[in-house]
This record gives C-alpha cells, structure tokens and sequence, in this order.
C-alpha cells in the first residue's frame, strides 16, 4: 500500500497550519451527545483532509453509541513525510470504550503520539478507519465524520435523492456492463495492431498526442458506451430541483460534464493515428489537443463536485455513496473484464 503525505502548495508553516485548524475548528458543530445518522459513529475535529494533512496536525476522534466496555480498533498507515512515496505499513490502536459507549481517541500526523494529553493516542498518516462493536454486538466498520452542522428537512431530502440517483447510475452501469466490456474488448484488439505508433513517445508533444488519442479512445469504449446510462443520472439529478446551493452547484457540474462533447478517434484510432503519421506527424494536422479531458477527468477535477460530496456528508449520506458522486462511479472494474 502506498502512501504519501502532500500539501498542495508546498511546505505548511506553524503559523499557516495554526489558521488552518482555526478556519476547520470553526467551521465545525458541537459534537453532539448521541450519534446522528448511523450509530455507532465517531465525530472528528478539526474537518481536515488526511490526504494532504499538515506533519504534527492533531485529530481528536469522539466515539458514540458503541457497545459499552467494549474494544475498538482504529487502524492508520505508518508516518510517510511529506512530498515522499512510502510503504504505509499498517498500524493500529485498541482501546475500550466507557459504560456509555464512548470513547476519545486522539491521533497525530507524525512519528510521535500527541503529547500532554490522557487516553488512547496514536500517530501515523492516512484515514483512520474505526472497528468495534454495536451495542447488539454485531461488528462494524466507520469512518469518521465532523458534527453534523445544522440542516432543514428539505435539505437532508435534497441529499438523499442525489443519492438514490447515484445508487441507480452504479445500478444502470452495472446492467449496461455486458456491452461495455464487448466494446472495450474491441478497443483493446484494436490496440494490438498500431503498437507501432503507440509506441513513439518522443518528442513530448507527439506522446501526448498518441496518448490522448489512446484514452479517448478507451473513454469512448467504456463511458461513451454508457452514454445513456450517465444521461438518465443527469435527468435525475435535474428532476430533484435542488435548492441547496452546493448540493446544485455539485449536481450542475455532473451535468455539464455528461452532456459536454468529446472528442472520439473515428473510425478507429488506429487509422487515426496512421493518418497523422502520413503527414510526418504535422503540428496542424494532429487529431486532438492533447490538453483535451474525459469525462472523468473533468468530474475528478471538478470542485463544484468535491464540495458537494462534502455537502452530502455532512448531511447523512453514507459513505460508499459519497464515493460513488465523487467519481468512483469511472472504476474500470465497472465496464472490463481483467
């Protein structure tokens, strides 16, 4: 498992970090007595993203609604410095939660376990994943999640429609999964007789040309396939009527992303990429910019649909769904066959 531990724009300062946890810190609810949405749960402070998380940010993780004196298990990655590839080695903490079901569990990015405080403490890097026990006994994993803010009914209804809309793409893609493997397995044989070309990598600009040719080529076998499956979300999506400004903005991008044209190497890129070759591989006679994006390209960077799946939690909509909006939907695994 590889880990790596990033900052956007380089090295944070102790000052920068200090800001950062202060915006997170309040920007976020009280936690609340009882779990909210699923329980058990674990509520986290300060709202940062584990990804990219500062080297000596502290999370506390508050546990609710588990089986009273029971063990809970939370699992991380070991410590991977910032701005390097690392093996996340595996690693973990068991503690035991209160007569009520509770616990704090309180964890550091870094080498070394936070100082000057009492309880269960860890330190390493990734998300931490929580294992434990309902108050039924039954075994359970959880994410955690920040204090719900306060939210209309009208709001968590939103919220639930976009995720019942995106249970059914996954549901509709699923079903359509028999011709996207038939077409991708057509691109894949079509792949076999150009190695020729496909193979040039230089100057840079040729390679990227050849390779952007090449994923929309793969983008046509596999999403362009599922065209109407991803048209029929976007219908749904736009039947919701949704009111809730990120929510809208998040589902208006989804939208734009589906219904905006794509280029498709035709008739096949092969012939494609042969007649380019023809013109000595010609600066104004290349097939396509290599700048440009697929479908999920433009839904992966999108942050219109990155704040609404912040959005979607925040509002009770599970994890797995979460995913799914946020773009997990484009799996491979989800149109081929290995």
């Amino acid at each position: 498992m590889k880990c790596r531990v990033t900052d956007r724009f380089g090295y944070i300062g102790s000052v920068q970090l200090a800001a950062m946890v202060a915006v997170a810190m309040a920007s976020v609810s009280p936690t609340p007595a009882r779990c909210v949405f699923e329980r058990p749960c674990v509520f986290v402070a300060p709202d940062i993203n584990p990804q990219i998380a500062a080297p000596g940010t502290v999370l506390t993780f508050r546990g609710r609604g588990w089986r009273p004196r029971s063990n809970v298990q939370a699992e991380y990655g070991s410590f991977c410095p910032p701005h390097q590839a690392c093996d996340g080695v595996g690693l973990s903490t068991t503690f035991r939660t209160d007569r009520r079901g509770r616990f704090i569990f309180r964890f550091r990015f870094g080498r070394r376990p936070p100082r000057g405080v009492r309880g269960p403490l860890g330190a390493g890097s990734e998300e931490v994943r929580f294992f434990g026990s309902t108050p039924r006994g039954a075994r359970v994993m959880r994410f955690a999640t920040p204090p719900p803010p306060p939210s209309t009914q009208q709001q968590r209804a939103e919220a639930a429609r976009m995720a019942v809309a995106s249970i059914a793409l996954a549901e509709d893609i699923e079903r359509a999964r028999p011709r996207t493997v038939k077409t991708s397995d057509r691109q894949q044989e079509e792949v076999g007789r150009c190695q020729d070309v496909i193979r040039i990598e230089s100057p840079t600009r040729r390679g990227l040309v050849i390779g952007r040719v090449l994923d929309a080529a793969s983008d046509a076998s596999t999403y362009g396939e599922a065209a109407p499956e991803f048209e029929a979300f976007a219908a749904r999506l736009e039947a919701i009527g949704i009111t809730d400004p990120l929510l809208g903005r998040g589902a208006s991008a989804w939208i734009a992303a589906i219904r905006a044209p794509r280029y498709v190497p035709e008739p096949a890129f092969c012939n494609v990429l042969y007649r380019w070759r023809d013109t000595g591989y010609a600066r104004d006679a290349e097939p396509v910019d290599p700048a440009t994006t697929g479908l999920d390209e433009d839904v992966g960077a999108s942050k219109d649909i990155a704040r609404a799946v912040k959005r979607l939690r925040d509002l009770g909509v599970k994890r797995s769904t979460q995913d799914l909006f946020a773009g997990r939907i484009f799996g491979l695994e989800n149109y081929i066959e290995f």
